[in-house]
C-alpha cells in the first residue's frame, strides 16, 4: 500500500498548478511557477573584458613570436649573405637584429604570464600584462625611429620591406593599447579583488 499525497500544489494534468487537499483536487489554481536559477556568485562570474585581455594577452604572444622568429630568420639570411651585400646594411643592423629577437621573445613571456595570471584572478596579471604592452609599444615607437630613417637613406638592403614592416608594426599598436587598457581597468581590477 503506498502512502497518501500529502496536500500541496501539484502539476495537474492540464499542466497548470492546482491545489490536492490530501483526498481531492480543489478548484483552487494557481500559475505555473517561473523557473528561477540560483543567483552566481559575484566572485566567481569572471568579467568578459578580463578574458577579452587575457585573449589579446595570447594574441600578443603570438604575434611577438612570429616577430621574433621574422627577425631570427633575417639574422639567418644576412649571416648567410656574401660580405659586399652585407656591407650595404648599417654596422649597427645584426647586433639590432639580435636585440629585436631577444626582446619581443621577453615579451611573449610577460604577455603568457600575464595572460595567465589574469584567467587565474592573481594580482600580477594585469602587472605583467601592463609591462609586456608597454615594452612592446614603446619598442616599436624606437623601432620606427631607428629603421625608418635607415630606410629612407637608401643604404638598407629592402627599403621598401623595411618601411611597409615598420608602417604595419606602428598600426598593429592598436593591439597591445587595448589589451593594456582592460587588463588595468577597473573591472579587471574589482574582480580581482574579490577573490575568495
Amino acid at each position: 500500500m503506498t502512502a497518501p499525497t500529502p496536500p500541496g500544489w501539484y502539476l495537474d494534468d492540464y499542466a497548470q498548478m492546482r491545489w490536492w487537499d490530501g483526498n481531492t483536487w480543489t478548484a483552487h489554481v494557481q500559475q505555473m511557477p517561473i523557473a528561477s536559477f540560483p543567483p552566481v556568485d559575484p566572485r566567481n562570474a569572471r568579467p568578459a573584458l578580463t578574458t577579452v585581455a587575457a585573449i589579446l594577452a595570447f594574441g600578443g604572444v603570438l604575434s611577438t613570436g612570429v616577430a621574433a622568429a621574422v627577425n631570427g630568420i633575417s639574422l639567418a639570411v644576412v649571416g648567410a649573405a656574401p660580405a659586399s651585400r652585407r656591407r650595404l646594411l648599417p654596422s649597427w643592423f645584426m647586433a639590432y637584429e639580435t636585440f629585436t629577437v631577444v626582446f619581443c621573445l621577453a615579451v611573449a613571456v610577460l604577455l603568457l604570464l600575464g595572460g595567465l595570471a589574469l584567467l587565474k584572478r592573481r594580482r600580477s596579471g594585469p602587472v605583467l600584462t601592463a609591462i609586456g604592452c608597454v615594452s612592446f609599444v614603446v619598442f616599436r615607437l624606437v623601432d620606427a625611429a631607428v629603421v625608418l630613417p635607415a630606410a629612407t637613406a637608401g643604404n638598407h638592403v629592402n627599403n621598401t620591406a623595411l618601411t611597409a614592416g615598420t608602417g604595419i608594426g606602428l598600426a598593429l599598436l592598436v593591439f597591445p593599447l587595448v589589451t593594456l587598457c582592460l587588463a588595468c581597468g577597473p573591472r579587471t581590477h574589482r574582480w580581482i579583488a574579490r577573490t575568495a
